[in-house]
């Protein structure tokens, strides 16, 4: 099943390997305006779990003579559905249950093949990663000293549109209850897994105040993303109450202009709903100073990461992924607020997607 949400100015894009099935999906909450560029959507999702992973057969499947395939060879594997059968002594034997479906012609399991970064990704994916204390992921460094032993492994991989990504490698990925594994810096953040991954705490890129989500844009420094993006500075003259609110940042759609008839326009939108390339959201532009003491900053954008895991995603009940906009800053005496950083992108592409009922997708 492929999912994709545009809420506002936070991209979601979720691909689950289910059955072939195909669904379009829109219409979360929009942003407001550039006083404020997090996107706040909230979807609910149902997914029915058969916490047993092999599939249901009787339980003489394979005793009767009638199961006997005298046109298969020794050892060959055959697909039926998305279960992978070898051939011994005569019979098709199950062997193995595909989430993402089955290769007859390959003759195997069909094998995660992420977005963005090249396929061999995977190969690095060998440790099994526990997060049981707070984590910060600085993505300019990129290298896997805030992880405790055994720690995953963690490098720079080159995107598609020849951008860097940090990437972190592990066999499967559990991130506590009551834990954050947060993430920083100039490039995107992509955790790929060969198996699950679980999240009971926080998995946070979103961006705070002035300070930008990994990819997401600042009013110095931050990812490179395109300009037109950015929240404007109100272009209000005396007369015109000389003190408009900073433009909001743009991703998913186009930023919110700042308060006041002159208020600064917002940023244009940018980015794919399907996030590929990878990109965070654009920041918010500072408030007029006018006749007052200074204009708020403008916030900085959001985060993007993606999460591809050839296992499941099971999110608890206290699970959450963030991935907003910073909020723009007050304003000093006589001058006006900043515009809010547009929300930023989150990307899941696995095989089975559990979230359970109380958890809401955070901005």
């Amino acid at each position: 099943m492929v999912q994709r949400l545009l809420a506002g100015a936070l991209l979601v894009a979720a691909a689950v390997g289910l059955a072939g099935c195909l669904v379009e999906a829109s219409g979360l909450r929009s942003a407001g305006g550039g006083g404020d560029g997090d996107a706040d959507g909230d979807a609910d999702a149902d997914a029915a779990v058969d916490s047993d992973s092999r599939p249901d057969v009787d339980d003489d499947a394979g005793a009767d003579g009638d199961d006997v395939d005298t046109g298969c060879v020794e050892g060959a594997a055959r697909c039926d559905d998305d279960r992978l059968n070898r051939c011994v002594a005569g019979r098709l034997v199950y062997e193995d249950l595909c989430p993402l479906g089955c290769d007859d012609d390959l003759g195997r399991c069909l094998r995660l093949d992420p977005s963005n970064v090249p396929a061999d990704t995977l190969d690095a994916a060998t440790v099994d990663v526990v997060v049981a204390l707070d984590v910060m992921v600085n993505t300019d460094s990129c290298d896997a000293a805030p992880f405790a032993l055994p720690a995953p492994t963690v490098e720079t991989r080159l995107m598609s549109d020849g951008r860097e990504a940090c990437v972190v490698a592990a066999s499967s990925l559990v991130v506590e209850d009551g834990v954050t594994l947060g993430a920083v810096g100039y490039r995107p953040l992509v955790i790929v897994t060969a198996g699950p991954v679980t999240i009971r705490g926080l998995v946070d890129v979103g961006g705070h105040g002035q300070s930008p989500g990994p990819g997401g844009g600042a009013a110095i420094g931050g990812a490179t993303l395109p300009p037109t993006c950015a929240g404007a500075e109100a272009p209000c003259a005396e007369g015109d109450d000389y003190d408009g609110g900073g433009g909001g940042g743009g991703h998913g759609v186009a930023g919110g202009r700042g308060g006041r008839a002159c208020g600064g326009s917002g940023g244009a939108a940018h980015g794919v709903a399907s996030l590929e390339p990878l990109a965070g959201g654009c920041r918010g532009a500072i408030g007029q100073r006018g006749a007052g003491d200074g204009g708020g900053p403008g916030g900085a954008g959001g985060g993007a990461i993606q999460i591809s895991a050839a296992g499941a995603l099971v999110v608890a009940d206290s699970g959450r992924v963030r991935a907003g906009g910073g909020g723009g800053g007050a304003a000093l005496y006589g001058s006006a607020g900043g515009g809010g950083g547009a929300g930023g992108g989150v990307l899941l592409e696995l095989s089975l997607i559990h979230i359970s009922e109380p958890t809401r997708p955070t901005t």
